[in-house]
């Protein structure tokens, strides 16, 4: 995979939390266009696929990796805040519906949104439960899937 398209994924898992500066127009947390509410559904990691689709000789990539890839990349935003503890959940869905989702099972503790994470001292606490049930896991998953794949020594007959 390229730089490029390692950044546009990157750019793209991270896009869907600047519907935050909709606070500053007066748009609230549960409105459609609010925190998680339309850039945190799967349509938009879609369109955020299709940028890519159609950027992909910038991103030095094939259209369909660099669809696919960003899309996942956006939509885990999504889904990784489903798992969160907080909030009022996420409109996957959107525009098809405006209900906001939970995962049933919500282990991952909820950050504050804005500077206050930084000034009320969750933060620490709240990398270390994303460290534990988003990091770790995937990590986890992403050797074995490189072990899986990867071309294992052959020894002769009758060793082991």
């Amino acid at each position: 995979m390229s730089p490029r398209l390692v950044v546009a994924g990157m750019a793209a898992a991270i896009l869907p939390d600047a519907d935050v500066i909709g606070f500053r127009f007066g748009i609230p947390y549960g409105a459609e266009l609010g925190h998680r509410g339309a850039s945190h559904s799967l349509l938009f990691a879609l369109l955020c696929g299709l940028a890519a689709l159609i950027a992909a000789d910038r991103l030095k990539s094939g259209r369909l990796v660099a669809f696919a890839f960003v899309s996942f990349s956006a939509a885990s935003h999504g889904l990784t805040d489903m798992l969160t503890n907080g909030g009022r959940g996420v409109a996957l869905w959107w525009p098809l519906s405006a209900q906001r989702l939970f995962w049933p099972v919500r282990p991952v503790d909820v950050s504050s949104i804005g500077i206050d994470a930084l000034t009320d001292g969750s933060l620490i606490h709240v990398l270390a439960s994303e460290a534990l049930w988003l990091l770790l896991p995937a990590t986890l998953l992403s050797l074995l899937f490189r072990w899986a794949t990867s071309p294992h020594i052959d020894l002769p007959e009758g060793q082991s």
